[in-house]
């Protein structure tokens, strides 16, 4: 699978796998580069604060997971979560770091979450009932109906 890395001004990198993404000059407005800025700013926020160390964080776009933590301590997350409230991409985020302590969903670990992240069957739920939505997003239509929308009005907003 072919692995690309833009590199942009300031040190910012996205990286992308596999033949999922397009490269086009607006490359850097992707969301997966989007949400490894984002993401990566609230895992080493919430990994701060717990006293948890991470070894990589990687974007991707899966389709039935929001998040892993591998063995080996590596994060991966769907850039779809940007979709969503703030507080549910906190939640993922501190799921996933909670998996570097408890690996498995048995008792101990579900305890674990809900002393570091009160409230997060409140997240966990909008996620269930709304996770379709965001699987459903095509950048790509958002882009070209964007594009459209700017052409037609000559590149600028209404009043």
């Amino acid at each position: 699978m072919p692995t690309l890395v833009l590199l942009f001004e300031g040190g910012e990198e996205c990286l992308t796998r596999g033949d999922r993404f397009t490269v086009t000059p607006c490359g850097r407005e992707h969301p997966s580069c989007e949400a490894r800025r984002r993401i990566r700013d609230v895992v080493r926020r919430e990994a701060g604060r717990l006293g948890y160390e991470y070894q990589a964080i990687g974007i991707r776009d899966p389709r039935t997971r929001w998040g892993s933590c591998s063995r080996r301590g590596n994060l991966s997350f769907s850039w779809r979560l940007l979709l969503g409230p703030d507080e549910v991409l906190e939640y993922v985020v501190v799921h996933e770091l909670c998996h570097l302590r408890e690996p498995s969903h048995r008792k101990p670990f579900w305890r674990l979450l809900e002393s570091v992240r009160p409230g997060w069957k409140d997240q966990a739920r909008w996620l269930r009932e709304h996770g379709q939505e965001l699987h459903a997003y095509d950048p790509a239509v958002s882009l070209a109906s964007a594009s459209s929308s700017a052409a037609i009005s000559g590149g600028t907003s209404a009043p």
